[in-house]
């Protein structure tokens, strides 16, 4: 380093003052504290250090904070002792003339002689820097920053060394005059660099400002790891921490803190904020209050303004829950017992009006009407009592005159909460101006937010509370049954919700109404998914199992999971036995089970539950009086109509019309019954009863919806579809409407269309970002990919939002513009690497997730395998600060998409192994189980197979694959019945399932009941009568022609499947063909004779088969070698007479049978050998070979070629004439395949020789009937040996049957028919 730079540093060094590291960090602590608000905590810091040190500018912030927290007689008492000091007695003096001004009776003659006293220092030329800098600093606090900031000059220019703790104060100074420009942030980081505490403070302040939550975080926790006890540092960066949303680094923050719980009224703020917005827990949240309450008790137990913002800070995140606004009244009593500030007094109004408490508000009312108070609730004030109280006319007369008195108010949100009420009780109970004010309150209550970062103070404005009364006002217009989409209302209390949820998603029951506004819009995954986050902040919340309960039952799911729920709820809420809606689910559980008689008794004692008094208050959503009535006399009549009791369902609709006629809810009742006239086939009586919904009716919004689903669902009719849009677009052209109408067109497939009326509605709403995806998505149908793309791309920057980002990589990714997509995908990722919000963290896993499928779309799959492993560390950095069952099951997500692409690359180790962590994440997930059962089936570790499946099945019983594999399992098993069963349970469930067909008609053929294979196979051309064309049948049918002894029929279905893209049953179907090519109709062209004494004739039909077989062979052979393959080929090369090729072949089929230690890994190779050797009248060497499989276990994979071995023994004995040797072989073919026409034919044959006519002819009956009396062959035995038995007529009967199949059939009339008449004739 050049030496001149350095002595410049030291010399620089050199100016700066005296390190007093203790005085610096007590002085920051305080500062803090009392510009937080926090004058008792601040005392209490100015008295920990004054009790072992003096230090006179720390006693003087003391009597600053006496001041400030209105003890002003101590404060004069305090501040006198110091105004005599030489170094510090111009903020003394500056401390006392407010401390005497702020008296509640200012001693004027007092305030005049420390002005004089104040004047006379201020001119003194020997008055030290130090009491300037005093004097700044006082004024500072009393807010009179442009005093401050000249006295502040002037000890700057007195002083003859640089002070860190000046530069501060002069920084924040700047800050109360309204200066944020980078001057300030210099001096903030002068301080801090001289490593005065407060200077750090003051460079996150800045950064708040600006919004940067990021550069906060790290700001404030290089001050938290330098300066580690202090605990302003970890309370900034907690802060820094609540802008980024990363609630678990809140809490760690204040663990972090090391304060005694209840010690530190900010930290028990902070941790009441985490309780509420995140941790949702109520049995821990009632704690946290207390804790905060004793701590404020303990430490700020006169800092009525502290009372009250914190009061004001629980209310407006409680979104309106009972206990949170009660715990809040305790805050605000204290506040009121020192202080009844008009603010004050609105305050409380807020809480008993969010409690409900009528009689509360009109005291309170009448109290702030004598009070001077600019408060927007205690302007309304009057005008809510008395909509409490359903005084409509009187509180609309009042209010129409408040906007003129008091023009601000037309920028409360409450002013607009107030306006919906009465436009929703006025004579025209106009829909459309209620949804206008609530969009009001919206739009007004985010103008006020909007430059706010989101912090404590983003959260006192919040009003969540006010949001909640304006979502349950929407509650009156809610559908009483699951619609197919949205309307406006369900829209408008989304959104609503949506920003509660965003800014506290530990308030359950918000989850809970966005769960229910996903059923009512028949959105069920979605409802699931914030049924589960309800419960998961609060397990307790009753209606969250109830509406679980209606959940499972309309998805068709288990009805004890059903009454599993419902019991759940009920333990946590007995009220909910009083309610309509707890029986009409215990109904449906009852129809489910096909009670209905239960049913309709549970319906009826509903509607014999007494009326609740309705409340006078029109806050109160009418839900709150069990509106579900309407729904049970809904049921009631659905259950009426199942039962056949038509006239009784008509009644029962004609009473709830006639109960409810004239109110709101009969508009509703409306819609049902067109539901019911649709549910009766009456098309044009619903439409009819739908029409007569004018506008200006609370539900012609949802009419015309209803009516547009009728016209396209049940008339087909796509004109009137989007007449129905353009009706309400002409009532309401709001930019709902448009979007709605673009809705419609896109559910038509006219997405052309359907992009003009979302731009439409774009222009109008131009922050709508979800009107934004929509174009995108109308882009992509209408196949303008070019324009998606850039439509995407310029919306992904306007917005920057990563649902955009998202769906433009998704489309670049299917446009394969993969260098692109990659591009889009990396941008975020490097820009911030390592996030630490969890926020970011999930959107980045996203990005990693969409990457590796990218990725693997380039094969570049080791890039791939890095993007799973950083999605896998990142989700793992979350898991490891919060572990719900959804991070869990997230985690396994990502552990099965990793696995996949191992799965189709065919490793299976890894698979195997990442499989694994996914089940550690999430022990019962269905996906990893699946496909570790998949796997371990395609390894043929069938003993492996078991566990996972069976777990699968313990979660899901029904679960198609599971069972399926478990089948098979049973199957390779050789447990017959029980894989039969379980195939039958699928084929049942689904009769196009060609896996469990084909095992099915393979099954039932062996066991000889192939007519039940039959029916199996109608009933799938029944359910689908196209399915004859599919490949997965055509094996099917040609399996069980081929049983049947049908060749020719079985080679014409294979051959419809032998070009099918699924290569399962291509395979299948090829391998089919082949065998039947080398032996056709059953009819053997080589045997040992024809090898031996070759003809002509039969070398050349030997050749055409063996070339015909191997046309279907290279076919096989795309695919790539196997060992079935292998095997098919040498099958095809042995079928010759060339004893030199069979030879050669004989050696193949060696290196394939045994293993190392000469075991026998293949009977099919064993049995190529087998025939080889019987090929070449090689019969001792055969024998020895068959015979070494005796004893070997029958089982269905080497099913086939074990009875081609025992029928080839059966062969070689029936040749030797050793019949007996022969049965047992052949017995042992038929225990295993009841259908074999090959045994049955040598049997027949032996019995033939060895003149057993009769049991022969038996034989042949079998076979015959096998064949469904198609086989000529076995048509001809039969009669022939029926012929020998003497058994004339059933002989003719059977010849006439060959004959109506092939009256061509050689010998059969002649040499048998016609010797049976004529033995007929001379007997």
């Amino acid at each position: 380093m050049d030496p001149d730079i350095e002595n410049e540093r030291i010399e620089d060094r050199k100016k700066w003052g005296h390190k007093d590291v203790e005085h610096w960090r007590a002085v920051s602590n305080v500062h803090y504290y009392t510009r937080e608000g926090f004058y008792g905590t601040a005392i209490l810091v100015c008295d920990g250090r004054l009790a072992t040190v003096q230090d006179v500018p720390l006693a003087i912030l003391k009597g600053v904070c006496l001041v400030l927290l209105g003890k002003i007689p101590e404060a004069i008492r305090h501040l006198e002792a110091f105004s005599n000091d030489q170094n510090f007695s111009l903020g003394a003096l500056y401390a006392l003339k407010w401390a005497h001004a702020s008296a509640f009776n200012p001693d004027s003659k007092s305030i005049v002689e420390i002005e004089a006293e104040i004047s006379k220092t201020a001119r003194n030329e020997k008055t030290p820097y130090t009491s300037y800098a005093s004097a700044a600093e006082v004024l500072y606090f009393a807010g009179e920053f442009q005093k401050a900031k000249q006295n502040l000059d002037i000890a700057g220019k007195r002083s003859t060394e640089k002070h860190a703790k000046y530069y501060c104060l002069m920084g924040w100074i700047d800050l109360g005059l309204g200066k944020k420009q980078k001057s300030t942030q210099e001096l903030f980081e002068k301080a801090g660099g001289q490593e005065y505490p407060d200077g750090n403070i003051g460079r996150c302040k800045i950064l708040e400002g600006h919004h940067s939550a990021s550069e906060m975080r790290v700001a404030a926790n290089e001050l938290a790891i330098s300066t580690i006890h202090f605990l302003p540092g970890h309370i900034e960066k907690a802060k820094a921490l609540i802008m980024l949303r990363d609630w678990h680094g809140v809490m760690d923050c204040i663990v972090n803190a090391d304060q005694q719980e209840g010690s530190n009224p900010y930290i028990e703020i902070l941790r009441t904020t985490h309780g509420i917005c995140f941790a949702g827990e109520v049995s821990q949240l009632n704690r946290t209050l207390q804790l905060l309450l004793k701590s404020l008790d303990d430490n700020e137990s006169i800092n009525h303004a502290l009372y009250a913002k914190i009061t004001k800070l629980i209310v407006s995140i409680s979104g309106k829950n009972e206990k949170i606004l009660r715990h809040a009244r305790d805050f605000l009593i204290r506040a009121l017992k020192l202080s009844r500030k008009p603010d004050y007094v609105a305050l409380s109004l807020r809480i008993a009006f969010g409690l409900g408490d009528a009689r509360e508000v009109s005291v309170l009312s009448q109290e702030l009407i004598a009070l001077d108070c600019e408060d927007p609730y205690a302007i309304l004030s009057s005008v809510t009592s008395m909509l409490m109280v359903s005084r409509v006319s009187d509180a609309r007369a009042q209010f129409d005159i408040m906007p003129a008195a008091h023009p601000k108010l037309l920028e409360s949100p409450f002013y607009y909460l107030i306006a919906s009420v009465l436009a929703k009780h006025s004579k025209d109970k106009s829909f459309e101006n209620f949804r206008q004010h609530i969009e009001n309150l919206i739009e007004m209550l985010r103008n006020q937010l909007q430059s706010f970062p989101f912090g404590i103070d983003y959260l006192l404005l919040f009003s969540s509370d006010l949001l909640y009364f304006a979502i349950e006002q929407c509650f009156d217009f809610y559908p009483l049954v699951p619609m197919k989409a949205p309307d406006d209302t369900m829209k408008l209390t989304s959104k609503m919700l949506q920003m509660i949820y965003d800014v506290a998603p530990g308030l359950a029951y918000c989850a809970l109404q966005l769960a229910r506004n996903c059923y009512l819009v028949s959105n069920t995954n979605a409802a699931e998914k914030w049924i589960y986050k309800a419960l998961e902040k609060d397990d307790s919340l009753a209606d969250a199992h109830i509406l679980r309960a209606q959940l499972i039952l309309d998805r068709g799911g288990k009805i004890q999971d059903a009454d599993d729920a419902l019991v759940t709820g009920l333990n946590f809420n007995f009220k909910l036995r009083e309610t309509s809606l707890y029986h009409l689910i215990k109904s449906k559980t009852f129809k489910k089970r096909n009670e209905n008689d239960e049913a309709l008794k549970t319906l009826k004692m509903a509607l014999q539950i007494p009326k609740k008094e309705m409340s006078n208050n029109l806050f109160v959503p009418k839900e709150s009086a069990d509106t579900h009535k309407i729904s049970v006399q809904l049921e009631l009549i659905d259950t009426l109509r199942q039962t056949k009791r038509i006239q009784d369902a008509e009644d029962t609709m004609a009473d709830a019309m006639a109960e409810w006629a004239g109110q709101p809810e009969q508009h509703q009742l409306v819609i049902a019954q067109a539901q019911l006239y649709l549910t009766k086939g009456h098309t044009e009586k619903a439409l009819a009863i739908l029409r007569k919904i004018q506008p200006g009716q609370s539900n012609f919004h949802l009419s015309r919806i209803r009516m547009a689903e009728i016209y396209l669902e049940e008339k087909k009719d796509k004109r009137m579809f989007a007449a129905c849009y353009r009706e309400l677009l002409k009532v309401e052209p709001t930019p709902g409407s448009y979007s709605l109408l673009g809705d419609a067109f896109m559910k038509v497939q006219e997405p052309e269309d359907a992009i003009n009326f979302y731009e439409q509605a774009l222009k109008m709403q131009s922050k709508d970002v979800q009107l934004a995806e929509k174009i995108g998505e109308a882009y992509v149908m209408a196949h303008l990919y070019s324009k998606a793309v850039n439509f995407y791309e310029s919306s992904m920057n306007i917005y920057k939002d990563k649902n955009m980002r998202l769906k433009l990589a998704n489309l670049l990714l299917r446009l394969k513009n993969y260098e692109k997509c990659e591009k889009i995908l990396r941008a975020p990722l490097d820009r911030e690497p390592e996030p630490s919000d969890t926020e970011t963290i999930q959107t980045h896993i996203q990005f990693l997730l969409l990457l590796a499928e990218c990725h693997e779309m380039v094969e570049n799959i080791p890039e791939a395998m890095k993007d799973f492993e950083k999605a896998k560390s990142l989700h793992n950095k979350i898991q490891d600060k919060t572990n719900t069952t959804g991070l869990r099951k997230e985690g396994a997500r990502i552990c099965n998409l990793q696995a996949e692409l191992y799965y189709r690359r065919h490793e299976f180790p890894p698979a195997i192994e990442v499989c694994k962590q996914a089940l550690q994440f999430y022990e019962t997930d269905l996906k990893s189980n699946l496909l570790l059962s998949r796997i371990y089936k395609d390894e043929n570790k069938w003993t492996l197979v078991l566990q996972p499946c069976q777990a699968v099945l313990q979660v899901d019983p029904h679960n198609d694959e599971a069972n399926l594999i478990l089948a098979d399992f049973y199957y390779i098993k050789s447990e017959a019945d029980h894989a039969m069963t379980s195939y039958i349970t699928l084929l049942n469930k689904n009769p196009l399932h060609w896996h469990a067909l084909f095992r099915v008609v393979e099954l039932y053929c062996r066991k000889g009941e192939h007519h039940k294979a039959d029916e199996f196979l109608n009933s799938a051309r029944d359910a689908n009568p196209r399915c004859v064309t599919e490949a997965g049948y055509s094996v099917c049918r040609g399996r069980f022609e081929w049983y049947t002894g049908d060749q020719s029929q079985a080679l014409r279905c294979y051959s419809r499947a032998k070009d099918s893209p699924n290569v399962v049953w291509r395979e299948k179907a090829l391998y089919a063909i082949i065998d039947i090519c080398l032996n056709p109709e059953n009819e053997k062209i080589l045997d040992a004779d024809s090898v031996e004494n070759a003809e002509q004739k039969t070398t050349e039909e030997a050749a055409d088969q063996q070339s015909t077989a191997q046309v279907y062979l290279d076919l096989l052979g795309k695919v790539g070698p196997t060992e079935r393959y292998r095997l098919a080929q040498n099958f095809v090369r042995m079928h010759t007479t060339d004893k030199n090729t069979i030879m050669a072949t004989i050696d193949e089929f060696n290196k394939m049978a045994y293993a190392a230690d000469k075991s026998i890994i293949s009977v099919a190779a064993i049995y190529g050998i087998a025939k080889g050797y019987w090929l070449l009248k090689k019969q001792q060497p055969a024998k020895q070979l068959l015979k070494s499989l005796h004893g070997r276990v029958w089982n269905f994979d080497d099913a086939e070629y074990l009875e081609k071995c025992w029928l080839l023994m059966a062969e070689i004995y029936v040749g030797a004439s050793k019949w007996e040797q022969a049965g047992t072989y052949l017995d042992q073919v038929l225990k295993y395949n009841c259908n074999s026409l090959r045994a049955f034919e040598l049997y027949g044959q032996a019995k033939e020789k060895e003149q057993k006519y009769v049991e022969a002819s038996k034989i042949y009956e079998k076979a015959f009937n096998t064949t469904n009396q198609k086989s000529c062959s076995f048509g001809y035995k039969l009669a022939f040996t029926l012929l020998k038995t003497r058994r004339l007529f059933l002989c003719i009967e059977t010849c006439q049957k060959v004959l109506d199949i092939n009256p061509q059939y050689p010998k059969i009339q002649r040499e048998i028919m016609d010797k049976a008449r004529g033995m007929i004739r001379t007997t």
